[in-house]
């Protein structure tokens, strides 16, 4: 301790001595050392000495230490003296209070503890920690109150705990104590104990019990210089390897390596004309420090001591942790230095103390800010913007991790707050959204998939884009084999919140939240709740794909009959597949698919039939050359693809069919509920801000691709999912979150609804379960892809998944055909020469009977219209036909009843005239009653209006 004290003083002295010890006025500065016959552990009597030898001393400089600053705080016998105590040197927050007698100038250690916990939390992602603090020295007893509320507010476990009363004499390790911390078999540990010999031998016990010496070990500023020091003299023992990261250390400032800021180099700058000039600096005192640094850090160049500078910059590359504790000092001796700059502060003590509470803020070398300082001040004033009794001016810290002997800034590990706030009371983080990756390297789409992932997250999480910081991204490696064990090894020890991108089917993550996983082929839906899907399903491309059918044959006249091609798939993956394939073409009355299955390593060019609508599955690169091959041969052919192939194969898909004629290009579909990646122009980009955002993380076209777009969308969807806006009470989870929101908008794509659950209905229990989201998915062909300006194959369509039995007249023998047919024929005849006859009685009747024949009686007139009902045929087309009619002869059978007419209908709309306005509006009341209880058939209708509403809310 005694050197660390040393040291910080040494950077203090430096700092006057740069001002050549004098006053803005001239006047000399004059440094009192205390009086060597008193201990100085009694700092009040030191303190009293001073006074009683220089009744006008002006201040003192420090104390070092939380005990000594306690007790400095609780005394009587230095009150009403104005006697300032600046600069002292604490590391806990037990003595950080307004106090008017002391001016804190190093950042509070809460601003410490508030970095370290948001690195845990949100880069390490621990699940179990431990904390190691000594009782009885108000040193981490507040420190580790603030760990326990934050770990709880995150659902974490409190801390294992290694604590021991504070002493001087029992340094040893209470061995049971130390156990029951060890057995929790820690990932992380805190220690904020107060510097000593207790700490040293904790830290040697923990660095090499094998059941801890794997663990993070994070610490305090005051703490930096024993942590290095412990660290590497074990390791020059033989007692452990060095581990670049392992060592982890808040502080107030930056490590003096980095020159490239201003204020570290006027501090190298002023402190080696320090050490050079007075002879003060006895790098002997810190020898241990250097041979560490000599053996573990990198090669330096060797200074003669006539090279000033050289022999500066020597000390502080064997001096790292010294070095840190000297830019302490300097920066608040640069701070005294202003404040004795201050020609009216200096007349005596009590115009000082006014002084550095006057609203006060210091700049220091040019970009370091400490302040703003003020004393009491009325509620006007503080609500106009003063700073009332505060005596802190740092507001920040930052985080260095040990790498080669040296400190050096982690990553995006700074913290401050405003300084308008004088101490920070409470710890408050927003919880991250540990979201984790998985890179299975033995198959190369997904190890594509996982690279495009790890592209995007960067760049869509960054300030200037989605400013998504609680967005913790992790990926891990694996193959096909390991990947269980890896992520069940991750999900045992670190928080994962959410599994994205690149997965295996295969994988059990029961219990976890799995958002728009990427498999290596496409295949049936994964029905769990977990999984939340946000582009086609290859159950919804399928039920698109026989609604469109009449819109895909339209492209070369081509039969209804669809050959399905199964390209490496298991045979139980065949069945699955083939059973959707066989139920969708029922609910359409399309004929049977033909299913072919192609093995690994053949090539599916014979499995392709000319006559037929091929959809094609699990396509490999050589497969991509045989389908242009196969739609040049035959110029009727149709390919569809699914999207999940054309992400994986699209710059191979792309580069080939970028040199075939348009009429190849128009002949290979496929789906997506994307906006066009590829359409960057005007127009597209305002109609779809997901679109614009894509352009402006990726404005180079080769980065245009599905899969990009893909992984975009789940990032926002995330975010919606996480902070949009759902009008419930706050969720548990982001899973619950997602099913009660149901429908969530991300960057105007909506998705959804998403849902699980069972209901109570009059029928009985009524259950819905849906983990897809994707609306309004288009068919579009290749040659739209690379020409935006060519229209898409079909209209939006979010299909109502619901399934049919194909209807009986596919099911009658031939001889029922036949004879079904025939009286069909018969019954055309008959109703053509009946048709004048029926035509004159419809209309004689409507004329003559129902209309209204006075001039002069009044008329009232009813209009009806379907509400939504464009939107209802893009959802619903399969059943709008049998709907329109149901409608129809409802109102046509009420309009007889109450003796109205029918002037005319227009789509679904009817113009009715009536006689009155009573049977008008009993007319009108009727129809809508009648519409409400038919019976439909079918719950769709319900749950697409159910869909609209909540879409328009």
């Amino acid at each position: 301790m005694a050197d660390d004290a040393k040291a910080l003083w040494l950077g203090i002295d430096s700092a006057l001595h740069a001002s050549g010890y004098k006053t803005a006025n001239g006047r000399p500065v004059e440094i009192v050392n205390p009086d060597p016959s008193i201990k100085k552990s009694d700092i009040i009597a030191v303190v009293q000495k001073a006074l009683e030898k220089y009744p006008t001393l002006l201040g003192v400089i420090g104390p070092f230490m939380d005990p000594l600053m306690s007790t400095v705080m609780k005394s009587d016998a230095l009150k009403g003296k104005d006697l300032m105590f600046m600069a002292p040197f604490t590391g806990s927050n037990a003595v950080r209070m307004w106090d008017n007698d002391v001016y804190f100038t190093r950042g509070d250690p809460w601003t410490e503890m508030t970095i370290i916990l948001t690195h845990m939390l949100k880069r390490i992602r621990a699940r179990r920690t431990a904390f190691m603090y000594l009782t009885g020295a108000q040193f981490g007893d507040s420190e580790y109150k603030m760990v326990v509320s934050v770990l709880s507010s995150f659902s974490l476990d409190p801390p294992a705990v290694y604590s021991a009363p504070y002493s001087t004499k029992n340094t040893a390790v209470n061995m049971t104590a130390f156990d029951a911390m060890a057995d929790t078999r820690p990932q992380v540990i805190i220690v904020w104990g107060i510097p000593g010999e207790q700490v040293v031998k904790f830290l040697q016990a923990v660095l090499t019990d094998p059941r801890t010496s794997s663990a993070y070990i994070m610490t305090c500023f005051p703490l930096q210089r024993i942590v290095f020091q412990v660290y590497y003299d074990l390791a020059m023992a033989g007692k452990l390897t060095p581990v670049d990261g392992q060592i982890m250390s808040s502080a107030t400032s930056l490590p003096i390596s980095h020159i490239e800021i201003e204020h570290v180099r006027l501090f190298r700058t002023e402190m080696g004309e320090y050490m050079v000039k007075t002879g003060r600096v006895d790098a002997s005192l810190w020898a241990d420090e250097a041979k560490a640094v000599q053996k573990y850090g990198p090669r330096g160049r060797e200074a003669s001591s006539s090279d000033s500078a050289a022999y500066a910059d020597k000390f502080y590359n064997e001096h790292p942790s010294t070095g840190q504790l000297m830019i302490a000092g300097w920066l608040s001796g640069k701070l005294i230095d202003q404040t004795l700059h201050e020609p009216l502060w200096t007349i005596d003590r009590k115009t000082y103390k006014a002084g550095l509470f006057d609203q006060i803020r210091y700049v220091i070398g040019g970009d370091i800010v400490l302040g703003d300082y003020g004393g009491p001040c009325t509620p006007i004033a503080e609500f106009l913007g003063a700073v009332c009794y505060c005596n802190q001016g740092g507001r920040a810290s930052v985080l260095q991790g040990l790498n080669k002997a040296a400190w050096e800034l982690l990553p995006d590990a700074i913290f401050h707050y405003a300084q308008s706030a004088c101490y920070l009371n409470k710890i408050v983080l927003s919880k991250p959204l540990n979201v984790v990756t998985l890179n299975v390297s033995d198959l190369p789409k997904l190890r594509k998939a996982a690279a495009d992932m790890a592209k995007v997250i960067p760049l869509a999480i960054s300030e200037e884009r989605l400013d998504f910081s609680a967005f913790n991204p992790a990926t891990l490696n694996a193959t096909q084999t390991t990947a269980q064990g890896v992520l069940d090894w991750e999900f045992l020890n670190y928080s994962v919140d959410v599994v994205t991108g690149p997965l295996l089917r295969s994988i059990d993550l029961s219990g976890l939240l799995v958002i728009s996983p990427v498999f290596n082929r496409p295949n049936v839906l994964v029905e769990k709740e977990n999984y939340l899907f946000l582009m086609p399903t290859l159950e919804q491309e399928m039920y698109v794909m026989y609604s469109e059918l009449s819109s895909v044959r339209a492209l070369t006249s081509i039969g209804e009959d669809v050959n399905l091609v199964l390209h490496e798939y298991t045979s139980a993956n065949v069945k699955d597949i083939s059973a959707v394939a066989l139920r969708t073409a029922a609910t359409f009355n399309a004929p049977d698919p033909t299913v072919k299955a192609v093995s690994s390593g053949t090539s599916l060019k014979s499995s392709l039939e000319p006559s037929m609508i091929n959809f094609v599955l699990g396509i490999t690169d050589d497969d991509v050359d045989a389908i242009a091959a196969f739609l040049s041969t035959h110029p009727l052919a149709i390919v569809v693809i699914s999207f999940g192939d054309l992400a994986h194969e699209y710059e191979s898909l792309t580069d080939t069919f970028a040199k075939l004629p348009n009429a190849e290009q128009a002949r290979l579909l496929t789906f997506t509920n994307l906006p066009l990646w590829s359409d960057m122009s005007p127009s597209s980009l305002e109609s779809y801000p997901l679109l614009k955002l894509f352009n402006a993380i990726f404005p180079k076209p080769a980065d245009h691709t599905p899969s990009l777009l893909r992984d975009l969308l789940s990032i926002v969807f995330i975010q919606a999912v996480a902070y949009g806006d759902g009008g419930f009470e706050k969720p548990t989870s982001l899973q619950e979150s997602a099913y009660k929101k149901g429908v969530i908008n991300a960057y105007s794509v909506t998705l959804g609804r998403f849902t699980w659950n069972c209901t109570n209905t009059t029928s009985g229990l009524e259950c819905l379960y849906r983990n897809y989201g994707a609306q309004g998915i288009v068919m579009l062909s290749v040659q739209r892809i690379l020409d935006p300006t060519v229209p898409q194959v079909s209209s939006p369509m979010t299909p109502t998944m619901e399934y049919r039995p194909r209807q009986k007249v596919d099911k009658m023998t031939s001889a029922q055909r036949n004879g079904l047919i025939a009286g069909l024929v018969m019954f055309t005849i008959i109703l053509l020469t009946a048709a004048p006859l029926i035509l004159y009685w419809c209309t004689e009747g409507r004329d003559n009977d129902a209309a209204p024949k006075d001039g002069d009686e009044p008329v009232t007139l009813l209009f009806t219209d379907i509400e939504s009902s464009t939107a209802l045929w893009a959802a619903l087309p399969q059943l709008m036909a049998d709907a329109i009619a149901a409608h129809h002869r409802v109102i046509r059978q009420l309009v007889k009843k109450y003796g109205c007419y029918e002037v005319k209908t227009i789509g679904d709309s009817f113009m009715i005239a009536c006689r009155s306005a009573h049977s008008a509006v009993s007319l009108a009341c009727e129809i809508q009653t009648k519409l409400l209880k038919h019976d439909w058939g079918t719950e769709a209708l319900d749950r697409a209006y159910r869909e609209f509403e909540l879409a328009r809310v």
